[in-house]
């Protein structure tokens, strides 16, 4: 998990005033990133990360710049698929300077524009700022597991991972919008492009938005479908979703520093430890919490499962 802030005066600011700026709202996400931090500004950009080292951790700092720094990007998440898109992109004739994901998503950029984030298997939220044509690009993963929030104004646009960031900056008032909070009220949350706070909003998943002076446009860039219903025996199924989920877990095993899984007594989090007991050859970090009310502890069952897979467990 990291944290990207940044906005724009199309108008052009005071690099020095916008310099400081940038670094108080980083500063209100170190607990996302608190690995490394880094800036870019220059007349009209103002950009921040924090960063939480997982890949490429001696040469993936951020804000990334390519073209001469013309093109820069922030970026929080991980692609899965970024060692084939990197393959790609070098017999198209593009050189990397670092081993990360990160650089993947800026060299794609350059070279297929907004619809690099099709190619993009992950899960993401990305601003990419082309100095060149004073254009912002902003994209999120396709069912949004990583947060993006925006508010506009007539001079400045500005973006971050977290609503306090854009409160630090000044780009979020106080005013509470009451649909939101209805919404809060009737769902339990808040459904993008609402926040609880008027004129802030969040950039909605599958999404991807292009930001030039006053206008802004989004383009929905994945669609959820289903298909045709196909005939399936059940043990036929069964053994098809094993590989799916093999393979799925496979492609988040890419790491620098050392794995961990949160198992709990359901479904979900033992079938992909079972998964990962598979892949590796180590015993894998199992973590697991637990609650005085007997009614809603689960490490019994955790534990059980733990012992079954023989894991590193910690309760």
């Amino acid at each position: 998990m990291c944290g990207i802030v940044g906005f724009i005066n199309f108008q052009g600011h005071n690099q020095d005033a916008s310099a400081a700026l940038i670094k108080r709202m980083a500063d209100t996400l170190v607990h996302r990133g608190p690995d490394e931090e880094g800036f870019y500004v220059d007349q009209h950009a103002a950009l921040g990360h924090r960063r939480l080292s997982i890949i490429d951790l001696s040469s993936g700092q951020q804000p990334m710049g390519a073209l001469n720094g013309q093109v820069q990007i922030t970026f929080n998440g991980e692609i899965y698929n970024f060692l084939d898109i990197r393959n790609e992109l070098e017999a198209r004739g593009h050189h990397f300077k670092t081993r990360s994901d990160t650089e993947v998503i800026l060299r794609a950029y350059i070279e297929w524009g907004e619809a690099c984030v099709e190619r993009l298997n992950g899960m993401f939220a990305f601003g990419i700022w082309d100095h060149r044509n004073r254009k912002l690009l902003l994209a999120r993963d396709r069912v949004g597991k990583k947060p993006l929030y925006y508010y506009q104004n007539e001079q400045c646009f500005a973006f971050a991972s977290e609503l306090k960031a854009l409160r630090e900056g000044r780009f979020c008032s106080d005013a509470i919008d009451p649909e939101s909070l209805d919404c809060y009220f009737s769902f339990g949350y808040i459904p993008a492009p609402r926040t609880i706070y008027a004129g802030v909003k969040k950039l909605s998943a599958a999404h991807y938005m292009v930001v030039t002076g006053n206008n802004l446009k989004q383009t929905r860039y994945w669609h959820l479908s289903f298909g045709d219903p196909i005939a399936y025996r059940f043990e036929d199924a069964v053994n098809e979703f094993e590989a799916l989920l093999d393979d799925a877990v496979k492609s988040r095993l890419m790491s620098e520093v050392p794995l961990g899984v949160f198992l709990s007594g359901g479904l979900d989090s033992p079938l992909v430890v079972s998964s990962m007991a598979k892949i590796l050859s180590q015993p894998i970090v199992t973590n697991s919490i637990g609650f005085d009310d007997k009614n809603f502890d689960e490490l019994p069952l955790a534990k059980e499962v733990a012992g079954f897979l023989k894991t590193d467990h910690h309760e």
